[in-house]
């Protein structure tokens, strides 16, 4: 009986194959481990290597078909997972991508193909510093791997980290002298860094081992493009459009330098129909916009501009109103304080004197007066605005403390963390985001069902060359519908019934005041997620930066 493991070993041996342009030996390859899955009658293999040799005829569509079929077959598949989390990376459905890419890693940790595609689609959505997390995490695995030395060389690039990049796609081609992707990566780079001689060289390096590939063809002809060589970029980028009809970025990349090369009516007839295609592209929308309605791109930049001095308006707006409710939970804690006073010195009476018929009744009364302590204590948080106190914060050590004292409460339910071994040396006040977490913890799991998953996610981020953290709690369950998604972190907002609103509107109150972020991100009857980003070293700042700035 073959395992998923020997299954695994034909795939990486194909992609191998396939990158040191042996494409027709990797094509030979899949058929025969496809041939051994039929014989096997192993039907989700079957159809995962009938999407494998779809990819290498360069059949994207089927390729991601296939796939599917084959992890509906088989959802609970690491690899199968890992496989359709690549086939939405070459669809550009990146969101999609990097959810199958977690389950992978969910169901293997530390598995290295699944963090080498995960890693490919944080780059591809910006979010660098975990790509390169990501990436780490897998050449720890095999540190010589030239596919992982290649996919860090372009996100180091991506940060700006330029002697890192190269050096580490000159270790990838130390590696593997003959891959194609390692020289298309190293051919970008020199593209970005203004030697496009070096480019095109690199660029014919890697399209003599794979003739006729759609994306090396596209890249080689926006490079022509941006040194000016039109002519030359339209050629590269209709054989490009031959080789890979289907493929969005290469008819993107097309219709862009149809355009500039001045053919206007063509390349708005193209983007139309791309923008009919995917309509969540800003940027087929915004070549649209360029080439077709020169007036409406004006207009579109003058909406952003309108949206974001909405967006001040209502941020003074909201100012004004948080500092009236504070003043009003203020009151109202201190009034209902002195009469719980009162109530307590009354019950404490009662229970002198009482019998034993009634001292059920007293302990019902004794829990109300607790909880309306406890309400109480939420406004005077809320109302109370302490400054932080930043001192050196161990992120690791802060989440699991606060995951260790819910592990009780979460009974029933599979409560897990997700760390990295490296993170920032951060300077928080590590009370008041231990707050933070611990609510939205809480939160977490009073809205899971038994036998369902919570899990806590930190991973480190760079924004502007400055180091950061994005720390994500994330519950199965019904999810939050959208048109409340908005009001969350309202003060007195709640979907709980008996909730007071204001555990959101403090967990939020104390992102701010670190210079943070947060927000919800789940999918509505699947799943809850709330990110936080911030600032590894968010007081430092204010004594370095201009204000100006």
């Amino acid at each position: 009986m073959t395992t998923e493991a020997q299954y695994e070993d034909l795939f990486e041996r194909t992609d191998e194959l396939d990158d040191v342009g042996k494409r027709d030996e990797a094509r030979g390859l899949c058929a025969d481990a496809l041939a051994l899955a039929e014989k096997a009658g192993d039907r989700p293999y079957i159809h995962a290597f009938r999407g494998q040799l779809a990819y290498l005829r360069g059949e994207h569509e089927a390729y991601r078909r296939e796939t599917a079929e084959a992890l509906r077959l088989n959802p609970e598949s690491p690899m199968l997972n890992r496989e359709m989390g690549v086939a939405m990376g070459f669809g550009e459905r990146y969101e999609e991508a990097l959810e199958y890419l977690r389950k992978a890693l969910a169901l293997r940790p530390d598995y290295p193909r699944a963090l080498r595609g995960l890693s490919a689609s944080l780059a591809d959505l910006s979010r660098l510093g975990e790509a390169l997390d990501a990436i780490e995490r897998a050449l720890a695995h095999k540190p010589d791997n030239h596919f992982d030395l290649a996919i860090r060389a372009q996100v180091l690039a991506n940060l700006g980290r330029r002697d890192e990049a190269f050096a580490s796609i000159e270790r990838a081609l130390a590696a593997e002298p003959a891959s194609v992707y390692a020289k298309r990566v190293k051919a970008g780079m020199l593209s970005r860094s203004g030697d496009t001689d070096g480019a095109l060289e690199w660029f014919a390096k890697a399209e003599s081992l794979r003739p006729g590939d759609a994306r090396i063809l596209a890249d080689w002809g926006v490079c022509l493009a941006d040194s000016g060589r039109l002519g030359e970029a339209m050629a590269k980028l209709e054989a490009a459009l031959a080789a890979g009809p289907t493929d969005f970025g290469v008819r993107l990349n097309h219709a862009i330098v149809t355009g500039l090369s001045g053919q206007e009516a063509a390349a708005t007839k193209e983007l139309q129909q791309l923008v009919r295609d995917r309509p969540d592209s800003e940027q087929a929308k915004l070549w649209l916009f360029r080439f077709a309605e020169p007036r409406r791109a004006g207009e579109l930049e003058r909406e952003r501009l309108e949206e974001r001095q909405r967006q001040e308006r209502e941020g003074w707006e909201l100012a004004i109103r948080l500092d009236a409710w504070r003043k009003l939970s203020g009151r109202t804690a201190h009034r209902v304080d002195n009469q719980l006073f009162a109530a307590k010195g009354a019950l404490r009476t009662l229970k002198e004197h009482a019998s034993p018929e009634t001292s059920e009744e007293i302990r019902d009364i004794e829990a109300s007066l607790d909880r309306v302590g406890r309400i109480c204590m939420e406004f005077r948080r809320f109302s109370t605005e302490q400054p932080p106190k930043a001192r050196a914060t161990d992120v690791r050590l802060l989440i699991h403390d606060a995951v260790s004292r819910l592990r009780k409460s979460a009974e029933g339910m599979e409560l897990q963390e997700d760390l990295p071994p490296l993170m920032p040396e951060c300077q928080w006040d590590p009370q008041q985001i231990e707050q933070a977490i611990t609510e939205l913890l809480e939160n977490a799991i009073r809205h899971t069902p038994k036998g369902k998953k919570i899990a806590v996610e930190a991973q480190p981020l760079e924004r502007n060359g400055k180091q950061g953290v994005r720390i994500a709690v994330q519950n199965e369950g019904q999810g939050i519908e959208g048109k409340y998604k908005e009001r969350l972190f309202e003060p007195f907002f709640s979907l709980r019934p008996g909730g007071t609103g204001l555990g959101l509107a403090i967990v939020k109150q104390i992102i701010d005041n670190h210079k943070g972020g947060i927000r919800e991100t789940g999918k509505p009857g699947k799943f809850a997620r709330f990110e936080i980003e911030l600032p590894a070293r968010p007081f430092e700042e204010e004594s370095h930066e201009d204000p100006g700035d």
